[in-house]
């Protein structure tokens, strides 16, 4: 009997913590009376339990208390899961009145479930979904064991119609960030808020997070506390060189929240959180981006002012000039000049000494080295750390060339010339139902800044129409111009002429067609 009875006891025991841990897997207890679960839909794994981490607690003077904490992915389900990542905040609230307000703020990516219980029998009173646009979920108790919710829909904008005009001094985190807030109180007026740095971690992917809080200095407001959150922030350094700082309002009063990336004296970021606008998120870009890459005569002058940039050359040394964000110490930058056959002509190669947030590089390449490889269209690319990112083509004719222009094809047509040079189908006498007649040159080597002209001359020698042009760039290319039918018939039948010139004069064809009136 006794045996059957020791059975009977061990049975009810392992029975009863069965029970236990069952409530226990499946949410925590934030106090005696309060109990609280997230679970995290993972891509990776479905739905896992979010693990509570109890950050802090305070009461008030005036009888409040306060418990805040967070909700992490646990790195034995996810990799990116870490004791230092939180994926929710919580801030609970005990007023003294007898009402109980529990906080959730999503500061994850995928969508978090979320429950509370007050007082807790184990039975959820509140559930909810918090998501990338429903950042906020407040679960509340009254007094007299009512309960609901209240869900924000946050864009991660500033309110508008709100100007943050302060100079708050602000608190230096980590590859030059910095970040300040202001509480605007009834009691003290605008207040700096003190930041109070909760943890940092990266994750296998190369991600760093940096989280914290601000609070209100209790040598400012009775209620000040730094186990009284005013404003969560999460930060995101993306491997990809992305910056995320997100702010979360968990108080009452508007809160101004200010950022600069790279701090430079002055925020470029800033803006207003509020009770029904709690989310504020502020994005930098911490990549490596090539600006400009251009090819000039100049020497560049200081203080990266962007040079003169050109297309066409002849005869004299060049230099490719690149400006560029978020150079990286250490890393390696590359121009390449590449000649007309596609032949590496020349190539520099420079690692960077200090990273530069903005800066500017540039290389020359000689004249000689230049006519060594040719005249035509060449080309000049800019690698960083290995990855092309910048690319300019440019002409460039060689100092020890004669006259290098020359004309290729010159034709008549009654046919609008195809786009892209494409050659017309020539002609050389035409009828007197023609209603336009199309001078053609193709032509290699027309050098920028040069003109052209093309001159009309009737069968009897004397000039119907002169017209004019330039090019600004170097071209391998084509001209047209065209005289209308009716002004043709003005001139009667015979040979008509039409002369093309290049360069002042310097190089001139002419080419002859028939006209019957």
């Amino acid at each position: 009997m006794i045996k059957k009875l020791m059975i009977f006891i061990l049975l009810f025991s392992a029975t009863s913590g069965i029970s236990a841990s069952a409530f226990g897997e499946t949410g925590y207890k934030a106090d005696s009376s309060l109990w609280i679960r997230a679970v995290v839909h993972t891509i990776e794994k479905g739905n896992i339990e979010a693990v509570w981490q109890k950050g802090g607690e305070n009461a008030t003077s005036a009888g409040d208390r306060v418990i805040w904490g967070y909700f992490y992915a646990s790195p034995s389900d996810v990799n990116w899961g870490s004791l230092q990542n939180p994926d929710v905040f919580v801030k609970i609230w005990f007023d003294r009145s007898g009402r109980v307000d529990v906080n959730f703020f999503h500061v994850s990516v995928p969508d978090i479930e979320v429950w509370s219980d007050y007082p807790a029998p184990g039975t959820a009173d509140q559930h909810g979904t918090l998501t990338l646009t429903q950042r906020y979920i407040r679960q509340y108790y009254t007094g007299d064991s009512q309960s609901g919710m209240e869900i924000n829909a946050e864009d991660g904008n500033p309110a508008s119609g709100y100007f943050p005009a302060g100079k708050p001094s602000g608190s230096s985190i980590i590859n030059d960030l910095r970040i300040a807030a202001v509480i605007k109180t009834l009691e003290k007026g605008n207040i700096e808020a003190v930041w109070s740095q909760g943890g940092s971690d990266t994750t296998a992917g190369g991600h760093t997070v940096v989280w914290g809080h601000f609070y209100a200095s209790p040598s400012d407001v009775n209620w000040g506390s730094t186990e009284n959150p005013d404003l969560f922030v999460k930060i995101w350094f993306d491997a990809g060189g992305r910056v995320d700082v997100n702010f979360f309002h968990v108080s009452v009063p508007d809160i101004e929240v200010y950022s600069d990336l790279p701090y430079d004296g002055t925020y470029s970021k800033k803006g207003t959180a509020i009770l029904k606008d709690r989310y504020i998120r502020h994005e930098y870009n911490t990549a490596f981006a090539l600006q400009n890459l251009i090819v000039t005569a100049e020497t560049p002058a200081a203080e990266c002012k962007v040079p003169l940039s050109q297309t066409s050359f002849t005869g004299k040394d060049l230099i490719a000039w690149a400006d560029y964000q978020n150079m990286e110490s250490g890393k390696s930058y590359t121009f390449e000049w590449y000649s007309p056959d596609g032949k590496l002509a020349q190539k520099d190669t420079r690692t960077a000494v200090g990273t530069e947030i903005r800066g500017c590089s540039w290389i020359k390449i000689p004249m000689g080295r230049l006519d060594e490889y040719g005249s035509g269209t060449w080309t000049v690319r800019f690698y960083y750390d290995g990855q092309k990112y910048g690319e300019e083509q440019f002409a460039y004719i060689a100092g020890n060339s004669q006259s290098e222009f020359k004309i290729v094809k010159f034709v008549m047509t009654d046919a609008s010339p195809p786009a892209q040079c494409g050659s017309p189908v020539s002609r050389t006498d035409f009828g007197s139902t023609v209603s336009e007649v199309f001078a053609w040159v193709d032509y290699q080597n027309f050098e920028g800044g040069k003109d052209y002209e093309f001159t009309w001359y009737a069968p009897d020698g004397s000039i119907v129409m002169k017209a004019a042009d330039s090019r600004s760039e170097f071209s391998n290319g084509c001209s047209y111009n065209s005289l209308l039918g009716e002004e043709l018939r003005l001139y009667g039948t015979g040979q008509w002429t039409v002369e093309f010139c290049y360069g002042n004069r310097r190089v001139c064809e002419k080419t002859a067609f028939y006209f019957n009136r």
